[in-house]
């Protein structure tokens, strides 16, 4: 009986709880890293992820995905696609 329950638990950590924290450490990762949000808009987030902790990091990541295919759009602005890959406009 203790072996199955200690297999169980394993289970549960790899399944459950590791991609949960996974996904939390890259919300938190992610918002440190990023430039164009503001200090009040950083802060917030920041609160949301840590005392909303799984929808928290979930919302960040949906909605900041939104921002991220914005700046791909402004990036291509500045690129143009050539025979051997992308150069500077």
């Amino acid at each position: 009986m203790f072996l199955v329950s200690g297999f169980l638990q394993t289970v549960i950590l790899l399944f459950l709880f590791l991609p949960i924290i996974l996904v939390w450490l890259f919300a938190l990762a992610d918002l440190f890293m990023r430039r164009n949000l503001r200090a009040g808009a950083k802060v917030l987030w920041l609160l949301a992820i840590v005392l909303i902790p799984l929808l928290g990091p979930l919302a960040y990541l949906l909605f900041r995905a939104s921002a991220a295919v914005r700046g791909v759009a402004r990036v291509g602005r500045w690129l143009a696609p050539t025979a051997s890959g992308f150069a500077l406009r």
